[in-house]
C-alpha cells in the first residue's frame, strides 16, 4: 500500500484533558515518504466534517444549509402549484 502525502491530510484530535498541548502541535510536521503532509483542523470524510475537537456544529449548519438550498430549488421550480403540492414534495 503506498500513501500520497499531497493527497493526505493530517488531523490531530486530542482528549478533552489534553486539549491544551494543541499549540504545541503548529510546531510539529508529519511526513509521508519525506514528504510534508498538510495539518487541517477539519476535515471531510465520508461526506461527515471530522473537526479536531469533535464538534459536530460545523457539519450539522453545513447539512442545513444545504437543505435550505434544495428546498428553496424546489420551491422556486414548483412555485405555481397548490400547497398540498408543494407539502407533498417537501415533506
Amino acid at each position: 500500500m503506498s500513501f500520497n502525502a499531497q493527497k493526505s491530510k493530517c488531523l490531530v484530535i486530542l482528549p478533552r484533558t489534553r486539549r491544551f498541548l494543541a499549540p504545541l502541535l503548529s510546531d510539529c510536521t508529519f511526513q509521508i515518504g519525506g514528504n510534508d503532509m498538510e495539518m487541517v483542523s477539519s476535515y471531510c470524510h465520508l461526506g461527515h466534517i471530522v473537526t479536531s475537537n469533535l464538534d459536530d456544529s460545523v457539519d450539522i449548519s453545513n447539512r442545513q444549509s444545504s437543505f435550505t438550498r434544495q428546498v428553496n430549488s424546489l420551491l422556486c421550480s414548483f412555485g405555481d402549484l397548490s400547497y398540498d403540492v408543494k407539502n407533498l414534495l417537501v415533506c
